[in-house]
């Protein structure tokens, strides 16, 4: 089985709310002239190679923590940010919690942590 070797850090559907009618947003970047920022789509950013492989597994277990747990918060978060914007308030304990373990994701999934 092919694995993805580009792990969001930042979902892609997150990114996707700052997109404009070009598909792409605009990220920002400290290089050694100074912060540049360009166009990108958001599969394009927000991104380390291998970010979450487990690399004492040789088999698809290496990317467990990707394909099984990550993908799973951001598919229900995805579902409370679809609600939130349509101004529902029809939140349930299922929808709290999927919302609430994406913010606490986003803590604990980017490169320095």
């Amino acid at each position: 089985m092919s694995q993805q070797k580009r792990h969001h850090y930042i979902p892609k559907f997150h990114l996707k709310r700052w997109t404009g009618t070009s598909q792409q947003l605009v990220e920002f970047a400290r290089r050694h002239q100074g912060v540049t920022a360009r166009p990108t789509f958001p599969a394009g950013t927000g991104y380390q190679e291998r970010l979450y492989e487990a690399k004492v597994f040789s088999d698809n277990r290496r990317y467990f923590y990707e394909t099984e747990f990550l993908q799973n918060v951001d598919t229900n978060a995805e579902t409370s940010i679809r609600m939130l914007e349509e101004g529902r308030n029809d939140w349930n304990d299922q929808t709290r919690s999927a919302w609430s373990r994406f913010i606490i994701s986003l803590l604990i999934r980017a490169p320095r942590a």
